[in-house]
């Protein structure tokens, strides 16, 4: 951006997975919550960098420390999910009990152990719960990667899953297409990343 502000001119978009130009050290930089294009509040700073003969801003909660693995899906890049998860270690299969109104249902939760987390699903009535555990991604990262997965593609519009609340360490999506709803939260191990989807 030309200057510290969301509706500043763009002077150039940076992909996806591009690592960014050298920051400038002397330049001063800005504290803000920025909404996203979900309308979630991040948090962060412009800072000031340049590229080539141009100096602007660049907001820090779109930035990560880690250069993301980007896939070509149909000439769309997005986070690479396979790699991120890394080598498969293992599989389980449990049974749990839920109870809708007075009935009670037994249904299977297949868990699948990765290098970097685990991926758990669990089918029923036609929905299915899909919940992603990552060991080492801030929370910028798991943010962008949900963004990523569960955005939609029309021509060369981009609809991301809008943010509707936030309530007892969750952070709730509208998802689109199938995909009714996604949470974002934090436990003990690390951060989460859950969808439920319906056909």
């Amino acid at each position: 951006m030309k200057s510290p502000s969301q509706n500043s001119e763009t002077l150039e978009t940076i992909e996806l997975g591009h690592e960014l130009a050298s920051r400038l050290t002397d330049g001063e930089s800005f504290e803000t919550i920025q909404a996203s294009n979900s309308g979630y509040p991040l948090h962060g700073e412009w800072l000031p960098i340049k590229s080539g003969d141009q100096t602007g801003y660049v907001f820090s909660g779109d930035l990560s420390v880690n250069e993301p693995p980007v896939v070509d899906v149909e000439g769309f890049l997005k986070v690479d999910l396979d790699q991120i998860m890394g080598e498969k270690q293992g599989d389980s299969v449990q049974t749990k009990t839920i109870q809708v109104g007075a009935s009670k249902f037994d249904i299977e939760v297949q868990t699948t152990f990765y290098e970097h987390g685990s991926y758990s699903y669990q089918a029923s009535d036609g929905c299915s719960d899909h919940t992603y555990h990552f060991n080492d991604l801030s929370f910028i990262e798991v943010f962008h990667l949900a963004m990523s997965l569960y955005c939609l593609q029309v021509d060369d519009q981009v609809i991301l899953p809008g943010f509707f609340e936030e309530q007892e360490g969750e952070i709730h999506f509208w998802g689109n297409e199938a995909t009714v709803e996604v949470i974002l939260w934090e436990d003990k191990n690390g951060w989460q990343l859950a969808s439920y989807d319906c056909s």
